[in-house]
């Protein structure tokens, strides 16, 4: 029984990674597919606004960003929109999987402990408070957006809110998607990590932008404010499902 919906997001133009990315999955023990990543002249929705980049950002998003963000979205866009699988599992090129890893068995842990997102791996190592255990895994929530979106699982209930919520990109997509407070959606791990990023170049470069003005600064530190604030009111918030996700998640299982 197929659990879940594996993509993989890759450029056709960038033909080694999807040399190595398609040796890779062919030792994939369930299906996946490749989905063509796009670019800013691909799509018209979500817009990018840069003003509103600007002002979260503090500085412009480059071609790769806007086109990362965009493939990442209509990636969880055809998910929702047809039937399938309740899991979808959103790999990046960059990446290498350890496919021992029962990803089978993750998604019934999901299920269990109700996360609607599961990062499999994380670019930085941001604070979490730690819940439980997944075999000897640790299970974490986050209370910070640990950023980069080489792997996760999302489930259909929260896919379907995210694209119906985004209207424009003003943001990196791992900060857009991960702004629990704003999409009351907490961020869990697995960590020791089951996939890791690849040393290898970026396609997603910063471009230099103009210094932001006095008006652009004084928005931009003003909703940082606001942003921090409500992020520690979330967490503190979920202190109550943390507690309760301890009494679901407290064995420890050998492989």
């Amino acid at each position: 029984m197929v659990l879940l919906d594996a993509v993989v997001i890759s450029l056709a133009s960038a033909t080694e990674r999807r040399a190595e990315v398609i040796e890779q999955f062919s030792a994939c023990p369930f299906p996946w597919r490749i989905f063509d990543a796009l670019t800013p002249d691909c799509a018209s929705h979500p817009r990018y606004e840069p003003a509103q980049a600007r002002r979260f950002m503090g500085r412009d998003l480059s071609r790769g960003e806007i086109g990362c963000f965009l493939s990442h979205y209509h990636v969880m866009r055809e998910f929702v929109e047809k039937s399938g699988p309740d899991w979808l599992l959103v790999f990046e090129d960059d990446v290498d999987v350890d496919f021992r890893f029962k990803f089978d068995e993750a998604v019934k842990f999901c299920e269990k402990v109700g996360a609607k997102y599961m990062r499999l791996y994380a670019r930085h190592h941001e604070k979490g408070v730690r819940l439980g255990s997944f075999y000897y895994y640790n299970f974490i929530r986050y209370s910070m957006t640990p950023t980069g979106t080489q792997c996760y699982l999302v489930h259909r209930e929260f896919a379907a809110s995210w694209v119906q919520q985004v209207t424009t990109i003003r943001q990196t997509i791992d900060l857009q998607l991960e702004s629990f407070w704003r999409y009351r959606a907490p961020i869990y791990g697995i960590h020791p990590f089951p996939v890791m990023e690849r040393f290898s170049p970026s396609t997603l470069a910063r471009v230099p932008s103009a210094p932001l003005s006095f008006p652009e600064r004084a928005a931009s530190l003003g909703l940082r404010a606001v942003e921090k604030a409500r992020k520690m009111i979330a967490n503190r918030l979920y202190a109550t499902s943390d507690a309760k996700l301890r009494r679901l998640t407290s064995d420890y299982h050998e492989i």
